[in-house]
């Protein structure tokens, strides 16, 4: 398309003045605000929890009586009471009889930024379950964390003794 010179001259400054408009100061505070609360709601929609242990199929060793401690750490963004864990069987693992959900179990009291401590189930595959609770009701979403295992553990080293070999 194209357009004449006074028709130029008008466009040219009419962009000027929008252009100049938008630049004020009031509308430079209003572009301020607009970033801060975009920063603000878009902080907010990140994890509450993290957790750093375990990771997915971290295997933790039982003991004779096929039960262990399963120590959980990570942080926490919210304000909560408490924090709990629960392990659920993994659908595989459902048929056999020995292995059920554990109860939601008190990780720690009172969080601060970080939390640690331990629940205890028998062997089997899980995944893990963890909420944050402030008031008796459930603040945030429940992180999960699939394929944790409690069982044997066993290391192999050496070059020859890792072959099985004489």
């Amino acid at each position: 398309m194209i357009f004449s010179k006074p028709t130029l001259h008008v466009l040219k400054s009419y962009s000027l003045v929008f252009f100049k408009n938008i630049l004020t100061k009031k509308n430079a505070v209003r572009y301020f605000f607009g970033v801060v609360v975009f920063i603000f709601f878009s902080c907010r929609a990140t994890a509450q929890i993290t957790l750093n242990f375990p990771v997915s199929r971290a295997v933790v060793q039982r003991n004779n009586a096929n039960q262990a401690n399963l120590n959980i750490a990570g942080r926490i963004n919210i304000v909560a009471d408490r924090i709990e864990a629960r392990l659920v069987p993994r659908a595989e693992q459902v048929r056999l009889d020995t292995i059920v959900a554990t109860a939601w179990q008190i990780v720690q009291s009172t969080p601060n930024g970080f939390f640690f401590g331990t629940i205890s189930a028998k062997g089997g595959w899980y995944n893990l379950e963890v909420r944050a609770i402030k008031n008796n009701i459930l603040v945030g979403n429940i992180t999960t964390i699939e394929r944790v295992g409690i069982g044997e553990v066993f290391v192999f080293v050496g070059h020859s003794n890792a072959q099985g070999g004489a």
